[in-house]
């Protein structure tokens, strides 16, 4: 499928999925044979035909044919769900981001520890002001581990975990001349609640490796909407269905096989997954959807393009281009979920001083490129004063920002 001719295509050869090509046009034909019933009723059987139709069937085919658990009722169970986001406040602006089914919450959760620390007054890109990012990164993190899992069937005290109050309690866990070897013990959001609850999940040490999958998207208009997506599947390392050219997909690996992890595997449940796109909101009017790719490195590039743009004011593509740290200090989403504690990877074009004195604070500094894909690859737009639209790409991988 994507090695024509036995080798990778030359830049400039045109790639032809045939077999992909294929369904999207038996869509295309079920999609026109329904449309009198109107737009909604054909858009609708193209869908049915990929989970109760011919297709379905097929894929639940390859699927026993490969020793797959994935079944036909499997598939024709599947919906997709609409649900609410986690929201709070960042400085003067609104955050929405994705629910607990995801790491989307760890984005306002991780902006509301940083809520009570002047970051300009530390100084951008400084060691401090890293420290303390890294810092805050790491006590919203534990909480993360510790509680995030399908709202459908994990009781997650996300009132709780996103409480101003609670957020000054985890604050106080930030030593300023001092980094956590790991991860901190989580806290009990649930008496922000009024109600008690069970204790968080703590994670163990483990070695291991993942790699990357996803891509990003965002739009917005003159008029004020806005759209983003973070679309994610590894295309090169699933299953590909026979005679079909698309993949089963693998997001299943973002359970975890350890009882009493709030992901941990069950019938019917969502893996926590890490695709999270985001929006900035501000007198009820869209101002930045944001977004990347990344894995875990994900919500901590997003926190600090959004410190970057709202504390030190920089532009969007400043902002994004801006040196990134990533911290690997708590368990990988992706089995078997790696957690290597108080490892710091740093991009190279921060100082070797500001690299030194974050050694000496006790975080275990590993020198990236100077510009390292694997610190997530960020794109934005933002609404300025005045109406005009700024959009941003990141150098990290291929992105790219266009406006009309």
């Amino acid at each position: 499928m994507f090695l024509p001719n036995g080798r990778p295509p030359q830049v400039g050869e045109v790639l032809v999925q045939r077999e992909l090509g294929g369904v999207f046009r038996r869509l295309i034909d079920v999609e026109n044979g329904a449309r009198q019933r109107g737009r909604e009723a054909a858009i609708g059987a193209a869908r049915d035909e990929i989970y109760r139709g011919e297709i379905a069937r097929e894929l639940a085919a390859h699927a026993e044919r490969t020793g797959s658990e994935l079944d036909a009722e499997d598939l024709a169970a599947y919906r997709v769900a609409i649900g609410p986001p986690v929201s709070s406040r960042y400085r003067d602006v609104e955050v929405h981001a994705c629910g607990p089914w995801s790491q989307g919450p760890l984005l306002p959760m991780v902006l509301n520890v940083l809520q009570g620390q002047n970051l300009r007054q530390l100084g951008q890109g400084s060691a401090a002001h890293l420290h303390y990012l890294i810092e805050a990164i790491k006590v919203a993190c534990a909480d993360r581990e510790a509680f995030f899992g399908d709202p459908d069937q994990v009781d997650v005290p996300m009132t709780g975990l996103l409480d101003p109050e609670y957020a000054d309690e985890r604050r106080r866990l930030i030593d300023p001349a001092r980094a956590y070897p790991g991860l901190p013990l989580p806290g009990n959001p649930w008496r922000y609640e009024g109600r008690s609850g069970p204790p968080g999940y703590v994670p163990a040490s483990s070695a291991g490796a993942a790699q990357a999958d996803t891509a990003f998207v965002c739009a917005m208009d003159a008029d004020g909407n806005a759209f983003c997506a973070t679309p994610s599947d590894p295309g090169l390392s699933a299953p590909l269905a026979d005679g079909l050219g698309m993949i089963i997909s693998t997001r299943g690996a973002q359970l975890w096989t350890i009882p009493g992890h709030p992901s941990a595997i069950a019938p019917g449940k969502r893996p926590r997954l890490t695709p999270n796109p985001a929006m900035l909101m501000q007198s009820g009017r869209a101002l930045m959807p944001f977004g990347c790719p990344g894995g875990d490195a994900q919500v901590q590039a997003m926190v600090q393009v959004v410190c970057n743009v709202l504390d030190f004011g920089m532009n969007v593509q400043a902002a994004i281009e801006a040196p990134r740290v990533i911290s690997a200090s708590f368990p990988s989403s992706f089995h078997p979920h790696p957690y290597e504690p108080g490892v710091l990877r740093v991009e190279g074009r921060i100082p070797p001083a500001v690299r030194d004195r974050l050694a000496a604070l006790g975080h275990a500094v590993e020198v990236l490129p100077d510009v390292a894909p694997s610190v997530a690859a960020v794109c934005a737009i933002r609404r300025r004063d005045g109406g005009v639209l700024e959009g941003g790409a990141d150098p990290r991988r291929e992105s790219y920002a266009a406006g009309w």
